[in-house]
């Protein structure tokens, strides 16, 4: 589906990771959030955060985000930032589960 031209798009990420979610982690996602709305005026919101959610489970790291649109969120997945990133969180993830959605 293609949301049509100004709606907004939101990507949800919840992550099982393979440790302990600890402030030092967090400050280095947050360092990569600040990168990513510097580089792409598009990014509405970026945010890292624990998952505050009492049947979070194993899922304790949440990135919300929400774009100008889908065309939007299709530059952001191609960036090299974002490659940078999931490079990064390789390693730490166990497991990913992704909601995307149109407003």
């Amino acid at each position: 589906m293609t949301s049509p031209s100004g709606a907004p798009f939101r990507h949800t990420c919840l992550f099982a990771l393979r440790q302990p979610l600890d402030d030092a982690l967090l400050a280095t996602l947050e360092a990569y959030s600040v990168r990513f709305r510097a580089a792409l005026a598009t990014i509405r919101r970026y945010r890292f955060d624990r998952n505050l959610s009492r049947k979070a489970g194993r899922y304790t790291l949440v990135l919300y985000s929400e774009f100008d649109d889908q065309d939007a969120f299709r530059a952001y997945v191609q960036s090299a930032l974002h490659d940078e990133i999931a490079r990064f969180l390789a390693p730490i993830v166990e497991e990913t589960l992704i909601a995307d959605l149109i407003c």
